[in-house]
């Protein structure tokens, strides 16, 4: 029978957490990402006529083959768009298109993985026929002074030091995120919490039960995931009751602390976070005031821990 009751948790310590922060000043080459990244989003694809590459685009039709020459069931396809190196097809295919150009027509040997679904299939070496028909490399623009000027900047200097500032931001942004979690994470790792007997154990055995039932959902059984992952279920249990009680040690602390500090959360803002997280969103009845409320004043009690932390470098 399920457990209803509820862990409990008496308040430790929450203030003068010590804590380190990172560095966040944008190195080169995050800046060059960046630079790069924004140069990606406006690239665009180009017929070439020279030999296929990894990350070219390739337009093909193929067909798998027995040793015997007979046509593998269902193995058919035309007009198929593969970006190589994704790995989208059978393993060493798309590597084995590489080196080829458009207009060619030729066979590669194939292995079907051990774990194929099909297991006729599983295992077996084949023959696959490839047609490619069209190969296209992403250009990307030319990192000079019209590409910036098109981004609002007069040269590449320029839109280096904006780039710059928004990685500043973004790593600030992610600092702040960091140490707001892993000072709530101090908070709960801190209270006593008073666990029922049995309740982790339960709470991970239905976890787990869940997870298995999505993999057999999807095709998949939980023994064969357990193997390839290297880890058996009763590896998972323990890591699945690891998680719930670190979560509730962080809803414990929050709780605690807001009751301590006295935080609390109006209609008003609530109603605020609900418009803000709805922008855009069609599915506005689905958001709860509850989970609303919760992160309102998750926030408020992070704002406490960050302000009475101890920062060392």
């Amino acid at each position: 029978m399920p457990n209803k009751v509820e862990p409990m948790g008496q308040l430790g310590q929450y203030k003068k957490l010590p804590v380190m922060k990172r560095a966040i000043q944008p190195t080169e080459k995050q800046v060059e990402e960046a630079l790069r990244t924004l140069r990606y989003k406006e690239s665009v694809w180009k017929q070439v006529t020279g030999p296929a590459e990894r990350r070219d685009q390739a337009l093909l039709d193929f067909e798998g083959f027995f040793s015997d020459g007979v046509p593998i069931p269902d193995s058919k396809a035309e007009g198929v768009t593969v970006t190589l190196g994704q790995g989208k097809m059978l393993p060493g295919v798309e590597d084995a298109i590489c080196g080829h150009c458009a207009g060619e027509t030729f066979r590669i040997p194939v292995t079907y993985p051990e774990q194929f679904p099909l297991k006729s299939l599983a295992g077996r070496k084949v023959e696959f026929s490839i047609a490619l028909h069209c190969v296209k490399h992403r250009c990307m623009p030319n990192a000079d002074d019209a590409f910036a000027q098109a981004h609002g900047c007069e040269t590449m200097v320029e839109l280096r030091a904006k780039l710059k500032q928004q990685v500043l931001e973004k790593n600030r942004s992610v600092e702040d995120r960091r140490i707001e979690t892993l000072l709530l994470a101090q908070a709960g790792a801190a209270m006593q919490v008073e666990f029922p007997e049995g309740y982790l154990e339960e709470k991970a055995e239905r976890r787990v039960s869940v997870m298995e039932r999505d993999l057999l959902a999807a095709g998949q059984q939980p023994s064969l995931y357990y193997r390839l992952t290297g880890h058996d279920r009763a590896w998972y249990l323990q890591r699945a009751a690891l998680e719930i009680e670190v979560d509730w040690r962080r809803r414990l602390a929050v709780q605690e602390i807001a009751r301590a500090e006295q935080l609390t959360v109006s209609d008003a803002e609530i109603d605020a976070e609900l418009a803000r997280v709805s922008q855009g969103k069609t599915n506005v009845k689905a958001l709860k005031r509850e989970t609303a409320e919760t992160a309102l004043l998750t926030r408020k009690v992070q704002q406490i821990l960050v302000s009475n932390a101890v920062y060392t470098e």
